[in-house]
């Protein structure tokens, strides 16, 4: 549904268990798509051992590309967001918490799978902050009673 170019990070916490052996190995497949004219489905396994000790020992070489990619994180909403249903859609309205909207595009990505991620998304603005029309995934669906994402608001995000 969305597409990266470029080096990507994604970073994530890991916890390990209270009383983990001196080393751990963490495993799991990855699968992605690479995408140009046609999208072509990869996967990579991967393993990684993870020594544990009472002292922490940094990753210095990869510190600085992780500190980068956490500093694009969007901050959190502390404005005024709520959901309602609007015929066969969803009306997304936030408001207040520092949203700066005027002029500026905007679109929301949710963290599931609860939208048409690819419809368009009609904005709407006034005094009282914006408002975002979106698309159900299925037209049966009730409307829910969260919805978490990240809303972009031109090169910025909020979450």
């Amino acid at each position: 549904d969305y597409g990266y170019s470029g080096q990507i990070v994604l970073p994530f916490s890991v916890t390990l268990p209270a009383e983990a052996p001196s080393e751990l190995r963490m495993s799991g497949q990855i699968q992605y798509l690479i995408c140009k004219n046609i999208c072509i489905p990869e996967t990579a396994d991967f393993a990684i051992p993870i020594r544990v000790g009472a002292a922490q020992e940094p990753d210095l070489a990869n510190a600085e590309i992780i500190k980068a990619a956490l500093a694009t994180l969007p901050a959190p909403f502390e404005g005024d967001a709520h959901l309602t249903q609007q015929g066969d859609n969803w009306l997304l309205s936030v408001a207040g918490g520092g949203l700066d909207y005027w002029g500026q595009s905007a679109r929301f990505f949710p963290f599931g799978h609860e939208i048409v991620h690819a419809a368009d998304q009609p904005v709407r603005s006034g005094a009282d902050g914006l408002q975002l029309r979106l698309t159900p995934a299925d037209a049966s669906m009730d409307i829910p009673l969260a919805l978490s994402g990240v809303l972009r608001l031109g090169d910025a995000g909020v979450s």
